[in-house]
């Protein structure tokens, strides 16, 4: 439908032209102007977290140990990246949700293999294979984006390019068992030696008065 000023504004002494200007100016002049546009299936992080991201991965960075460790790892949990697998996913049990860390596992993207980032923003698709991924990287690297984020850090994968890793660790967590600790406890002697046996019990004891038990 079209509207022109002089429906909404139809009296003498309303100007449509000068209503207009002013919602427009009061709309630039709302913070919010400055907030880019995006379709109502993303989800994203605004700019002022991103930074804060970026803050504590500085931060991890300085206090990063870099000594190597050399670990045995069973075949079944390692996942190797091929030019074959152009397209499958690494796990599709994986939820993907914002602040997730997740790494890169193909090639054929700029992102080079193995770099690790935070997902600042989720594309979400009719398809699986269609979702996107803004993720903000721990480094810059050649031909990254700026997604909300510092130059060179940012980029789109599908779900295919990533394993996330912090699927892994929520799933560990959620399949903990509450484990209940039972100190033992002295038994307390309900009878003495003396105590006698009536009505078929024996000291508050079910007892069966044919029983070859003697106490």
């Amino acid at each position: 439908d079209v509207f022109y000023e002089d429906d909404i504004w139809p009296g003498e002494n309303e100007n449509g032209a000068e209503k207009v200007q002013e919602i427009i100016t009061w709309l630039k002049g709302h913070p919010v102007s400055t907030l880019s546009r995006s379709s109502c299936d993303l989800q994203i992080l605004d700019a002022a977290i991103v930074e804060k991201i970026e803050e504590e991965v500085e931060k991890c960075k300085q206090r990063k140990n870099n000594k190597k460790v050399r670990v045995t790892v069973k075949p079944h949990l390692l996942y190797r990246p091929l030019e074959q697998q152009h397209g499958v996913i690494p796990d599709r049990d994986a939820e993907f949700r914002l602040f997730d860390r997740v790494v890169n596992v193909r090639e054929y993207f700029s992102v080079p293999v193995g770099l690790r980032g935070t997902i600042i923003g989720i594309k979400g698709a009719n398809r699986e294979a269609d979702v996107l991924f803004e993720v903000l990287f721990d480094e810059e690297f050649p031909g990254g984006l700026t997604i909300r984020c510092s130059p060179g850090r940012g980029y789109r994968l599908p779900t295919s390019a990533l394993v996330n890793l912090t699927h892994g660790s929520r799933s560990e967590t959620g399949n903990q068992k509450l484990t209940a600790i039972v100190k033992p406890q002295p038994a307390v002697n309900h009878y003495s030696s003396n105590t006698s046996i009536s009505s078929g019990h024996l000291g508050g004891l079910n007892h069966s008065p044919q029983s070859l038990f003697v106490p």
